[in-house]
């Protein structure tokens, strides 16, 4: 296993995050967030969610690591991911 070492240094960069997505690198993706899981909490540059933009790339191991850390999806998330049964309800 091999260690990942962005740019700037910081784990939390997004579009490092986003560069994982983008280029399938789901591997590192999953080991990131398991060392900060709070990183499901960010948002793009674009202001979309990290399981939107895995959406957004049809990356279905991305899709399935982010899914699996997030409580609750908007209705978007839920559309993009054919997931009704988890929306979060107002």
């Amino acid at each position: 296993m091999y260690s990942i070492q962005f740019e700037n240094g910081k784990m939390d960069d997004i579009n490092e995050i986003m560069n994982l997505i983008k280029n399938g690198n789901n591997d590192a993706l999953g080991r990131i967030i398991y060392k900060n899981p709070s990183i499901i909490n960010r948002k793009t540059t674009q202001g979309i969610s990290l399981l939107m933009f895995a959406c957004y790339f049809r990356n279905s191991d991305a899709i399935s690591i982010l899914k699996s850390h997030t409580k609750t999806l908007n209705i978007f998330e839920a559309a993009g991911t054919d997931d009704p049964e988890t929306v979060e309800k107002e």
